[in-house]
């Protein structure tokens, strides 16, 4: 199976007045020859040596090739934005950059290429749709998801030639699709990467009354990576956490297929396999981001008027032992 790697597009919004078709020399793509490593840079090429089972020769020379695989990418996003499809690197069976068109790949590429350390490892391949395409496609079905209250989020696969949209309730996305009557453009692949839980799946609990759990009502399907650690107390009836430094602390916005329970007078907040993973007064780590506002669509039920910010999204949760 080949193993591929998605190169990091930025696309530059321009106005050309040159023809696209002419590529002056500077616009190709040279690679500078490494002479000296640093001390870092060998460590990246062995751990890439060692994770690959090559040479660290080998390693240190695709190290080598980052750069201008970029910049091949960057320039081909600028100058040929009505053909091109974006790159990506495969590593097995060999090391290649397969490039790709929507017409005329193998012509466009040559004076990028030409002369270069990337001409003997660059494949061309034909795609139905250009980078720009699927980047507006990839904006389209944004907009769509906004218009239905819903909250997603997608992708580029460069190598299938799609805009790819990340589900984490699939049943609410298709019936807010039939609500509206509107359908997922084509181009467009739902890829589910979580179900919720049905209802007759819900771990026992012992309910806890006037305690309130802010939650999302679709899971996220990506998660901010700054990092609050405090003691969960309950205040004003909200789960918050209140860390050395700040007394107000944050309110939690939690995410699906959590519960409050009642543990003989100790709250608790129970996941979806029934396990605590949270108690009244404990200290706990929590992944996530502080956000300035949430709206009610985004939420199972509105938060309460005493249950005030600053909040906290919840990302990933650690409990200390």
């Amino acid at each position: 199976m080949r193993r591929k790697s998605n190169i990091l597009y930025i696309v530059f919004y321009i106005f050309c007045v040159s023809l696209s078709g002419c590529v002056s020399t500077s616009d190709r793509v040279e690679p500078t020859d490494i002479v000296q490593i640093s001390d870092a840079e060998l460590q990246d090429a062995e751990a890439m040596a060692a994770e690959m089972n090559i040479s660290v020769e080998e390693a240190v020379n695709r190290l080598n090739l980052q750069d201008a695989i970029g910049n091949l990418s960057a320039t081909l996003s600028e100058k040929e934005t009505e053909t091109f499809a974006g790159l990506w690197i495969e590593y097995e069976p060999e090391y290649r950059v397969v490039a790709s068109f929507t017409r005329n790949g193998k012509i466009t590429i040559q004076p990028y290429i030409q002369g270069t350390a990337l001409q003997e490892i660059v494949d061309v391949e034909t795609a139905q749709r250009s980078l720009e395409e699927l980047i507006n496609l990839q904006q389209e079905v944004s907009d769509l998801s906004t218009e239905m209250g819903l909250s997603i989020s997608s992708g580029i696969n460069i190598p299938e030639n799609q805009v790819e949209i990340y589900l984490t309730d699939e049943s609410l996305w298709e019936s807010k699709l039939r609500e509206n009557n509107q359908q997922i453009p084509v181009g467009v692949k739902a890829v589910v990467i979580y179900e919720p839980l049905a209802e007759d799946a819900i771990p026992a609990i012992t309910p806890a009354p006037g305690i309130f759990l802010p939650q999302l009502r679709v899971k996220s399907a990506e998660s901010m990576a700054a990092l609050l650690e405090g003691d969960l107390e309950i205040v004003a009836s909200c789960p918050r956490i209140i860390p050395e430094y700040d007394s107000t602390g944050w309110l939690i916005i939690w995410q699906p297929d959590y519960f409050v329970s009642d543990n003989h007078g100790i709250i608790e907040i129970i996941d979806r396999d029934g396990q605590a993973v949270a108690r009244q007064s404990e200290h706990i780590n929590m992944g996530g981001g502080e956000i300035p506002s949430i709206s009610f669509e985004e939420l199972r039920e509105p938060i309460p008027s005493q249950c005030e910010g600053p909040y906290w999204l919840m990302g990933e949760l650690v409990v200390e032992k």
